[in-house]
């Protein structure tokens, strides 16, 4: 019985594996065809939106003022906007993944949710070069809140 057992479950594994490697190939095709539509939409929404549209100019401080006046004005405010933020570098860190973490200083020095901006991979190494205390200028394409915290990300040092 238990040599029918073992058989059995390398049958099972055995038609599995025949699966992922014969549904991988379905997959790629029927998803290959698409991709080329999506590609020339993209090309065609491209050429249709202009990219002179001038990001949104704004402190730190106004980015922290409107999150903590409300979160959800701010959300509606800054969401889905480039945004080119000034402010000085009250601290460079590291992040869980050991990616720089740019903080911002704030008008009150014991402020806890201070804003912090995350850097573009391109730009990562360029946070060596930074300093505390230096005035900085960050064009920035996503910004969220974190425990009230505003966050930035994708960003690229001007």
């Amino acid at each position: 019985m238990k040599k029918i057992l073992k058989w059995v479950a390398i049958v099972f594994v055995a038609l599995v594996i025949i699966g992922l490697i014969f549904g991988k190939d379905e997959n790629k095709n029927s998803s290959s065809t698409p991709e080329p539509n999506n590609a020339v939409s993209d090309v065609s929404n491209e050429t249709q939106q202009p990219e002179a549209i001038p990001p949104m100019e704004v402190t730190s401080e106004e980015i922290l003022k409107a999150y903590k006046t409300n979160e959800i004005a701010a959300n509606k405010k800054f969401k889905d906007q480039n945004l080119l933020v000034s402010g000085s570098i009250d601290s460079i860190e590291a992040d869980f993944s050991d990616d720089p973490v740019i903080v911002f200083k704030t008008a009150d020095q014991y402020e806890f949710l201070k804003p912090r901006a995350s850097l573009t991979k391109d730009e990562q190494d360029k946070a060596a070069e930074l300093a505390k205390g230096q005035n900085i200028k960050l064009l920035c394409s996503k910004i969220s809140e974190v425990a009230g915290m505003p966050t930035l990300s994708e960003c690229v040092i001007k």
